[in-house]
């Protein structure tokens, strides 16, 4: 159906509403019918495509296709309050709402699996997710997905051999980097703390 193929597609989880405007625009009898007598969207949604991932008791709910992505990859899963200056950084650059514990396991797991396995994109995040998440980090796949594209957009061949550090110093310039190109004022403390934080800690002489 329209639904299954909209949300197979995505390169993200979506929010209820996106899913059910299309589910609308493909049988406009839907909304005429109470959801087909299921009475909402989401009753409606585990009705007629069981094989979707929902969450409904998130606002603002979200649908997403298991085969690629879990709840830890939800906008809302795993969120923490960080200080106000990481908090500006995560908000204007983007990058994985994170605390420094995370960003430790996820960039130890990612060196770990390169220097193991031959990096192939898809499959490294989906093996670095699940090393994350068995090591009780609930890291999303979009996290690893996007610090990977970081680290490669500044430079880390991650083909060849590689350690943690390396690439937590090589993450830590593309988002002090990014930074930058935003504009944000950044003084050298500002900077220390960002490497620090996003480096997982790992950047310690």
């Amino acid at each position: 159906t329209a639904i299954l193929r909209l949300v197979r597609s995505a390169d993200r989880p979506l929010t209820g509403g996106v899913v059910a405007q299309a589910a609308q625009k493909a049988d406009p009898a839907l909304l005429g019918s109470g959801w087909d007598g299921s009475g909402s969207f989401f009753p409606w949604l585990a009705r007629t495509a069981p094989e979707l991932g929902a969450a409904s008791r998130l606002a603002p709910g979200f649908v997403w296709d298991p085969k690629r992505f879990s709840e830890a990859d939800l906008p809302t899963a795993g969120r923490v309050d960080l200080p106000p200056l990481q908090r500006q950084v995560v908000e204007i650059t983007d990058i994985p709402n994170l605390p420094a514990e995370r960003y430790r396991v996820l960039l130890t797991a990612l060196a770990d699996d390169v220097n193991a396995i031959p990096f192939d994109r898809p499959e490294t995040a989906r093996r670095v997710r699940d090393a994350c998440q068995a090591a009780g980090a609930p890291i999303g796949r979009a996290s690893v997905n996007t610090v990977i594209a970081g680290v490669l957009y500044s430079g880390l061949d991650l083909t060849a051999k590689t350690t943690a550090k390396r690439v937590a110093e090589t993450w830590a310039d593309n988002v002090v980097g990014l930074c930058r190109g935003a504009r944000m004022e950044l003084s050298p403390q500002d900077v220390a703390a960002i490497r620090a934080w996003v480096g997982g800690g790992l950047l310690k002489a």
